[in-house]
């Protein structure tokens, strides 16, 4: 096991793919903070009101300009949870980017050859199961804290004020967070172990993360209004949950987002273990 994951650490430091799409999240939460940031500036709320005076066809500027007010009084309430929610987790974007860097690195080995000299060196497979899910927790982790780090470090060069948050709701928020990422990375891995094809393993992932498959459940749930809320136990409603932060109304309990979270995972690994005794490489 420690073999396996000494070689993937090579794999991954050398490999583009990583810094690629580390630099995708970086990229995301300067465009989406920078434009928070000036939303919640003077300069825009000075060129709405500058739009009073002017009328195009049955627009209202004064309306334009006092909605412009009001969005800007309202970013400058934003705590960190909900800015880096609403970068990179409403959507599901961070989900996304993890779940196909996870089918790209995982895919990637059967299709090089690669797992057949892991498997040659390494028999036993329930050690290559083992080593991947560390590997997808660790790489969920280090998603989550260059995303977290990345936006509000943007938001301090920006001069972006947040309202205060307790430093242990935001470590809890973030380890929910990154649990979340992790389930979404473990649930394409089975993908990439039962099919072992990239592409598949890529629509799997981004079909999972972007709450396709949520959403498709709660239209079928609207036709049974007394049925539970079954939606809440997907890890996409947790992500949703998690993107408006820990406090907000609406949002489900923490411990029942870990626990979700926590069983996808399991799950992930449990059917993983099945699906890598294909003897095909």
């Amino acid at each position: 096991m420690v073999n396996i994951m000494r070689m993937d650490l090579y794999r991954l430091v050398h490999s583009k793919a990583l810094w690629v799409f580390l630099a995708i999240i970086v990229a995301l939460a300067a465009i989406s903070t920078g434009t928070v940031a000036y939303v919640s500036s003077p300069t825009f709320t000075e060129s709405l009101e500058a739009a009073e005076g002017l009328h195009v066809g049955f627009s209202d500027a004064k309306s334009t300009a006092e909605a412009g007010a009001a969005l800007g009084s309202l970013v400058q309430n934003l705590s960190a949870e909900s800015l880096v929610g609403s970068s990179l987790l409403s959507g599901g974007a961070l989900a996304c980017l993890f779940a196909i860097f996870v089918a790209i690195f995982l895919t990637a080995e059967f299709e090089g050859g690669f797992a057949k000299n892991v498997l040659s060196a390494q028999p036993n497979r329930l050690a290559l199961l083992a080593a991947r899910s560390v590997e997808i927790a660790v790489l969920a982790v280090a998603f989550t804290a260059v995303s977290i780090g990345a936006t509000l470090a943007i938001a301090a060069v920006a001069g972006l004020e947040l309202a205060p948050t307790p430093p242990a709701d935001l470590a809890l928020w973030a380890a929910l967070v990154a649990l979340s990422v992790a389930a979404f990375g473990m649930l394409t891995a089975l993908g990439a172990w039962a099919t072992r094809k990239m592409a598949a393993s890529i629509v799997i992932g981004v079909v999972l993360a972007s709450g396709v498959v949520t959403a498709m459940l709660k239209s079928a749930l609207a036709l049974f209004p007394s049925a539970p809320h079954i939606a809440d136990y997907t890890p996409y409603s947790c992500t949703a949950s998690l993107a408006l932060g820990l406090d907000a109304a609406g949002t489900l309990d923490p411990l029942h987002i870990a626990l979700v979270t926590a069983a996808f995972i399991v799950i992930g690994i449990g059917l993983g273990a099945v699906a890598l005794q294909k003897r095909d490489v």
